[in-house]
């Protein structure tokens, strides 16, 4: 899985554990990337009264409660990738296929059809 592609299915597992906590609030999550010693080690997660911290070396996610209490902690190795939301391209098929149905046979006009022009 590729870096994107982790991110995205970490942010998924969060949303999910936030939809099961059952929260009357809607779902808004902020992101800051983490530094330290001029390279990139995670991410941190803030949405409702929660954080989580994404440490990418250690492969793990940790979901801290507003008065900083811990409270779970989950492996980022067993995480799937996510389906794809939008579909960013068409197989070849598909194209070819799209295209033929929206060509419609046209009347080829003959050189006798078309009025003559002059030249001035």
């Amino acid at each position: 899985m590729t870096n994107s592609q982790r991110l995205a299915a970490v942010r998924e597992h969060l949303r999910a554990w936030y939809d099961r906590q059952a929260n009357a609030q809607p779902w808004e999550a902020t992101e800051s990337i983490l530094v330290r010693e001029g390279f990139y080690c995670g991410r941190t997660f803030r949405f409702a009264d929660h954080r989580a911290v994404w440490f990418v070396e250690e492969e793990e996610v940790k979901i801290y409660a507003a008065d900083g209490s811990l409270l779970e902690v989950f492996s980022t190795e067993n995480l799937t990738e996510p389906a794809p939301s939008v579909k960013l391209f068409q197989s070849d098929a598909e194209e070819e296929s799209a295209a033929a149905d929206e060509v419609a046979e046209t009347p080829r006009e003959t050189v006798d059809d078309q009025p003559s022009r002059r030249a001035a």
